[in-house]
């Protein structure tokens, strides 16, 4: 089911407020406040959803104080460029003398917005089609009762005939005992220490969007040249969509980097399934080195535990997509039997040069104009080539009646 999901983090003042987590820059660190807590924790949450979900569960984030800031429209594409760039710009909260605004105001805001239509919702209402109703707003915040805020954006959904259709979840981070106080099955609120919240709110877009982790194992990687040391294996996590196909595991996966010779050539495969991936955590060296390795152009194939499978990693435009490869009886990527000599014939009788010239002869060309005959369109040369071509072929030289006359070659010309 489609869902629009609402971020809404609290900029306002009393989240200035010190924690115990440090970070560490230059070798200098210092405390991170809570606003950084929950910013990091949301950043997260927002890039699992564009990289993975963002087809089907589009993105809103918002920052509340005085009033709010949107860092992005439903009507607009943008990536985590563009919400990076406007949090940097509103930078933390301020102080200011002025009376602190009260949150419920922003969530009820936040549960119009999310009933609002997004792009997807216009392009299905273009196509006649119904959009998606459901939305779920999920808060950032660290207030002393959150439950009293919950029961009041409650009933503001209730005196708009919601009809359940909303979620609320409201993240909160406490100093003490942390807890998960669940108000009714369409609202929850996760009270949660600072060091606890990124694993919660991994946890939660797992569970949300039929999310699953899978991780790669025995990476190669070559070390700094001044420790002297061989090339040392690491391990990357990455997050994609639970894989929907028979026979495939629905926990958590453990697959080896794999590199066969002939792995480029992943268009001649049978594909079965493809699905979005995004790291778990950016910040890593071996994933920078892993996602570095993938958007100049290479491979990467993975030894999925069962042979009838076999998955690679290929970067399409900036999005790394692992595609599910079907194996017969063994992996499409092991090398292949070399032919060779038998009472039968000899190797060099077999016209692999030939079929190989016309195979590269019946590769489509560029789409004519539009005021071409229709004759003339690429595919329809293509297939009558291809037609006659395949009429009769003989695979060795010496069953060729042509070859035998010195005129093999005919197939090279249009008759």
């Amino acid at each position: 089911m489609a869902t629009k999901t609402v971020i809404l983090l609290d900029h306002r003042e009393g989240l200035l407020a010190k924690t115990d987590q440090t970070v560490t820059i230059d070798e200098l660190s210092a405390d991170k406040s809570k606003w950084t807590v929950i910013m990091e924790a949301a950043v997260e949450y927002t890039r699992i959803l564009l990289d993975v979900c963002s087809a089907l569960h589009p993105v809103m984030v918002i920052a509340a104080d005085q009033s709010l800031t949107f860092l992005n429209k439903w009507q607009c594409q943008e990536g985590m460029c563009k919400i990076v760039e406007t949090l940097a710009r509103i930078g933390p909260p301020k102080v200011t003398e002025e009376t602190q605004p009260d949150l419920t105001t922003a969530l009820q805001q936040c549960v119009d917005m999310g009933l609002s239509n997004s792009l997807l919702d216009i392009q299905k209402l273009l196509l006649g089609e119904e959009p998606a109703r459901h939305a779920r707003v999920i808060c950032f915040t660290s207030i002393d009762n959150p439950a009293h805020c919950v029961d009041i954006v409650n009933e503001y959904l209730d005196s708009n005939s919601n009809e359940g259709k909303t979620e609320l979840v409201v993240f909160n981070l406490v100093e003490n005992k942390e807890s998960t106080e669940l108000c009714d099955p369409h609202h929850v609120i996760h009270n949660v220490k600072p060091g606890n919240l990124f694993q919660r709110v991994l946890d939660t877009v797992i569970k949300y969007h039929n999310l699953t982790i899978t991780t790669i194992t025995s990476i190669p990687m070559k070390e700094e040249q001044s420790t002297n040391t061989q090339a040392t294996a690491y391990n990357v996590n990455i997050v994609h969509p639970v894989v929907e196909l028979p026979s495939c595991p629905r926990e958590r996966l453990t697959m080896k980097w794999s590199s066969p010779k002939n792995a480029q050539n992943i268009n001649l495969k049978n594909c079965v399934a493809t699905y979005p991936v995004t790291p778990l955590d950016v910040a890593e060296r071996p994933t920078i080195c892993l996602v570095n390795f993938l958007l100049v152009g290479k491979q990467v194939v993975l030894e999925y535990p069962k042979p009838n499978l076999s998955v690679v990693l290929i970067n399409h435009g900036g999005t790394i997509v692992m595609h599910y490869i079907a194996n017969s009886v063994r992996s499409v990527f092991d090398e292949l039997t070399p032919i060779v000599d038998t009472p039968g014939g000899k190797v060099t009788d077999y016209r692999g040069e030939e079929l190989q010239l016309n195979i590269k002869n019946l590769e489509l060309c560029p789409h004519p104009p539009p005021d071409a005959v229709e004759c003339e369109l690429p595919l329809h040369r293509s297939l009558l080539e291809l037609e006659r071509f395949s009429a009769c072929f003989p695979l060795t030289y010496s069953t060729s009646p042509l070859d035998s006359c010195g005129i093999s070659r005919i197939f090279g010309h249009s008759l």
